[in-house]
């Protein structure tokens, strides 16, 4: 976890990136300024430039972008929102196992944790890079196999404590959620059933968003999409 970024991705030496851990970027402090919010078509936000850059179907322009950035906090001592950050991991995990992310992440959990169907991500490019930090497509009761495997079946592939280290929060960010390790994590107790817990929640940039309440041996799966979609 504390691994600079620069040792995968050792094109980011003369970047802002230098200066980051892998630990950062899973957490989204890594200090670098990212606007995730006012996205627009050509327009002049992080996001905005993210996109254009996926758009543009060039395998460097994601790289070029990241490689942009400029900082304007020091490294692990705020969050902030950044699907670059995210980006940059998945390329990190391609450049680590010597596998796609994709294939990666079918071996290791997809396949084990028996998912019905195929599940989707955009590249950048064609035959280019996983975006990473979204875009990401399944069935909802394949995102509900998702939860259950990490309660029954993480410990297979990740060490001994890992996932209760993942959810622990770590950094609020605008929207008083937080992040541990790509768990964006509300901390405030609800009442689900009448069960005290907390909620886990991942968010795709549309606006739907799926909650996995964790209590006990089980998940509280719950998902908002429109009318239409493949459950």
């Amino acid at each position: 976890m504390q691994d600079p970024v620069t040792e995968y991705l050792p094109e980011l030496r003369k970047t802002v990136y230098n200066d980051n851990t892998l630990q950062q970027l899973l957490q989204m402090s890594s200090g670098v300024r990212w606007d995730e919010s006012t996205y627009t078509v050509s327009g002049n936000s992080e996001i905005s430039q993210y996109f254009e850059a996926f758009n543009s179907g060039r395998r460097v322009a994601m790289m070029d972008l990241m490689k942009s950035m400029v900082r304007i906090a020091p490294p692990g001592v705020k969050g902030n929102h950044n699907t670059g950050d995210y980006f940059l991991l998945a390329k990190i995990m391609s450049r680590a196992t010597h596998k796609t992310t994709t294939d990666y992440f079918s071996e290791k959990i997809w396949k084990p944790a028996g998912m019905e169907r195929d599940g989707y991500w955009l590249l950048d490019a064609p035959d280019g890079q996983e975006l990473g930090g979204t875009s990401f497509s399944a069935t909802l009761r394949d995102f509900g196999r998702l939860g259950q495997f990490f309660l029954d079946d993480a410990a297979l592939i990740v060490p001994k404590g890992w996932f209760k280290e993942a959810v622990v929060p770590a950094f609020a960010l605008d929207d008083d959620f937080y992040y541990g390790y790509g768990w964006k994590t509300d901390v405030r107790p609800i009442t689900i059933l009448r069960i005290q817990c907390c909620r886990l929640v991942t968010a795709a940039s549309t606006g739907r968003s799926f909650t996995l309440i964790r209590q006990g041996k089980w998940w509280l799966f719950n998902g908002s999409v429109p009318s239409g979609w493949l459950l």
